[in-house]
């Protein structure tokens, strides 16, 4: 009989918690990144273009815009690089990946569940040499939380292996 009455007098803040960790995992991503081709130094460059070409699947457009967006964010905002033609950064998605119907999305990046996608990055010198290739594999609760996610590890591997001149 007690255990009833603590439930009742704290059945808002009970409701009120689960409703916030829910929402907390719901706007969760992860995401990994892969080097496919390694890139044998680290370059000094000013300028980077980069360029989408022809997606091997087919993704929501929001994802798209979301991901270029970001992506234009993290590279050019804090004057990590400014556009230019010093390296060419050509992305394409490769996989895009939405739960079935017995799969919930609210789940997010948790048990391997929620939206998945897949960008496949080439960097080339201003000769058109191949310099590497990475792949960044982003799960999140929306197909927008991985293309962001995506982005975000891209950028992060451009500014690391690309330095400011």
């Amino acid at each position: 009989m007690e255990n009833y009455r603590f439930y009742k007098k704290n059945k808002q803040i009970i409701l009120t918690y689960i409703t916030l960790v829910l929402l907390l995992l719901n706007a969760c991503s992860s995401g990994s990144l892969y080097l496919m081709k390694p890139i044998d130094k680290t370059y000094s460059i000013n300028s980077i273009q980069v360029c989408e070409t022809k997606s091997s699947v087919p993704i929501q457009l929001d994802a798209l815009i979301q991901f270029r967006t970001k992506l234009d964010e993290f590279l050019f905002s804090d004057k990590h690089f400014q556009k230019g033609n010093d390296i060419k950064m050509e992305y394409r998605c490769i996989q895009a990946k939405t739960p079935g119907v017995w799969e919930s999305d609210s789940w997010g990046s948790i048990g391997e569940r929620g939206e998945s996608l897949t960008f496949e990055v080439k960097y080339f010198n201003d000769e058109g040499e191949e310099l590497c290739v990475i792949n960044a594999e982003c799960k999140g609760s929306k197909m927008k939380n991985a293309a962001e996610r995506a982005a975000s590890l891209i950028a992060q591997f451009t500014i690391n292996n690309f330095k400011r001149k």
